[in-house]
Formats: structure tokens, C-alpha cells, sequence
């Protein structure tokens, strides 16, 4: 870490803004970073939680290690990326020493398609945790926005709204398919749903297009601060339930954004059940097949039900493992209606 901040020092020193940090990907089993997953399963579990969850009778039996089963491999992917969330706030805070206004841009890689998006799930890769950790989050993509082909839309809406619904800041790179329409179409995208992310041009073509957009956004600054959300319809994107392995609702979340978009209804993204200050600004809640309902989670859909919101839920619920619904909680209210899809 020291090195790296250091080297971030001279970067600004040599009159650099900017720093680009790529393949922030942590599959380390050194014993610096074992000794620091013992402390992180320490502090986050009670004595009696690691040896009932995790069979662990002692903290010395914590160990990074592959194959584990998937609640275990949940804590080594979010050791790990708080891991990188650390060393990318550590980085920027150094170059900042420098140079007060230093930007940095952390790439995690793609999420234009399903696929992608899933292979690097248990890398470290976390726009939640890395939001605030970084100027900006980069999506390295292949296909620039556009009709590929009838029915077939090249977009790249989930990248820019996850990034600032989970606090941040979204770039995209798209490398296939450019020409003066798609670029400008590209940078049309970044100006309505980054909120204040960017389109990166992976060359130097298109200049007109270049500078029509460098014009409005100088001139629109203003249009880009102080945010208050629209949005009627809140999409839960629930990283505890991807660690855990749960890919219908990575599936679904992918689904729901091509649904609501195409139905012109604002929709944001939750990062959790529990901030009923967010819950409150929608209309209602789609749950994409979260699976289970903690009791805590179980009881703040209920209130914000009490209060006026409607939840769907898509696929079954319930309970937590080891667990009860809690009488008043959601799976308890009347009114519950299953429909078969």
C-alpha cells in the first residue's frame, strides 16, 4: 500500500490530474492478506457466529481459500473488496496530498452483458463498496450503444444508474461498433443517466461529436448537482445475495432494467432492505428473486407497506435460515397473492 501511495505522490507531482487503476482484481493468499482476513472475520462475527455458521472453533481455522461453501465464499469476496475499496481510497487520498482536485478511476471490468458481469463476481469487484472509494468507476465494454439489430439494443443504462444509485460515478469505454451516430449517441446516454459520468471515445474519431458535448457540459454544470430522486419504482441490487451465489437475482435485475426502460417508468437502484429513508421514495419495491428475508429486512418492507408502498416480489421467499417470520412482518401481511409467471 505504501508503494502504491507513493507512487500516486509522484504522479502528482509530475503535474498529472488523473490516475487510471486497471485490473483491480484480488486473488491474493499471501499471509499478509490471511492474517487480515482472521482480523476482518474477527471484528465482523461473534465467537459463537463463526463456529454455528462457518464451523470455525477458533480464529486461527480462518483462511482465505477457493471452494469454500457459499456463505464462507461470501466473506472472502467481501474481505476482498473492501480490501480494494481501501487501497483505492488510500491512493486517491495520497495524490490528493499532491494536488487537491486529483480524480481517480477505478475499472472493474464489463456489465453490458449477464455474463461478464457474473464471471467476475468473486474477484473483489463491488460498485457498492467501491463507489465512494473512487472518483469514478469505469465499465469496459464492447459494443457501443445502438440497434444491433430489429428487437436487439445495444445500452448501457444499468452501468451509469448502479454507479450513482450506489453513490458513485460511472465511466464507459466501448470499443466495437463507433461512428459519428453511435458516439453521439453514446454521449447522449452518459448526459441522461450517468449523473455526471462519462463516455470514454476509444480514439480520437469524431471530433464534432467530441465537442458538441465538451460545449454542453460546460455549459450545463449546474444540471449535474443536487440531485432529488423521481423515480416510482425501486429495484433492490443486493451484493450480500450475489456472493452468496445467487444468480436469478443478478438475472432479473438485467430483466427489470430492460422491462421499466422500456416502459418509460423512472426506476432507481437499493442497495439494501434496510435504508427506509430510500424505501420511502418509491412507489413500490420489485424484489428480483432475493430468495430469503432477513427478520430485520423482513420487518422494513412491512412498514414501508404499512405506510403505502407495494412490494412484488419475483420468486418465493422466506425466511433467513435459522429464522422465523416475524408476526408482523412482510410474509405475514394478509393480502399475500401468488401468481404463477
Amino acid at each position: 500500500q505504501r508503494y502504491l501511495d507513493d507512487l500516486a505522490r509522484m504522479i502528482a507531482r509530475c503535474g498529472y490530474d488523473g490516475l487510471f487503476m486497471d485490473v483491480n482484481t484480488c486473488w491474493c493468499f499471501c499471509s499478509a492478506c490471511q492474517a487480515g482476513f482472521k482480523r476482518f472475520m474477527a471484528d465482523c462475527h461473534t465467537t459463537e457466529q463463526l463456529a454455528t455458521r462457518f464451523d470455525l472453533r477458533e480464529i486461527a481455522q480462518a483462511s482465505l481459500r477457493e471452494g469454500a461453501a457459499p456463505e464462507y465464499a461470501a466473506q472472502v469476496n467481501l474481505y476482498r473488496a473492501e480490501s480494494i475499496g481501501r487501497n483505492l481510497r488510500s491512493v486517491r487520498h495520497a495524490a490528493r496530498e499532491i494536488r487537491s482536485d486529483f480524480l481517480t478511476v477505478a475499472n472493474l471490468g464489463p456489465m453490458g452483458n449477464f455474463d461478464g458481469f457474473l464471471h467476475r463476481t468473486g474477484s473483489g469487484k463491488s460498485v457498492l463498496l467501491w463507489a465512494q472509494a473512487c472518483d469514478y468507476i469505469m465499465f469496459e465494454e464492447w459494443l457501443f450503444p445502438g440497434r444491433l439489430a430489429p428487437g436487439v439494443i445495444s445500452e448501457q443504462i444499468l452501468q451509469y444508474k448502479l454507479a450513482f444509485d450506489l453513490g458513485g460515478r460511472a465511466v464507459v469505454l466501448d470499443y466495437k461498433g463507433g461512428t459519428e451516430a453511435t458516439a453521439e449517441l453514446a454521449w447522449a446516454e452518459a448526459a441522461a443517466f450517468s449523473g455526471g459520468g462519462a463516455f470514454v471515445n476509444p480514439h480520437i474519431a469524431f471530433p464534432a461529436a467530441r465537442r458538441r458535448y465538451n460545449t454542453f457540459f460546460a455549459q450545463n454544470g449546474p444540471l449535474y448537482e443536487g440531485y432529488r430522486t423521481y423515480a416510482q419504482v425501486g429495484v433492490p441490487f443486493l451484493y450480500d445475495r450475489i456472493n452468496l451465489g445467487n444468480v436469478p437475482h443478478l438475472r432479473q435485475v438485467y430483466r427489470l432494467k430492460d422491462a421499466l426502460a422500456e416502459a418509460h417508468l423512472l426506476f432507481e437502484f437499493l442497495p439494501s432492505l434496510l435504508d427506509e429513508g430510500r424505501l420511502a421514495q418509491v412507489t413500490v419495491v420489485v424484489l428480483p428473486s432475493v430468495e430469503f428475508l432477513r427478520a430485520e429486512e423482513d420487518g422494513a418492507l412491512a412498514r414501508y407497506v404499512e405506510r403505502g408502498g407495494t412490494v412484488v416480489a419475483l420468486g418465493s421467499l422466506r425466511p433467513a435460515a435459522g429464522q422465523e417470520a416475524p408476526p408482523d412482518g412482510l410474509l405475514a401481511l394478509a393480502g399475500r397473492a401468488e401468481v404463477d409467471a
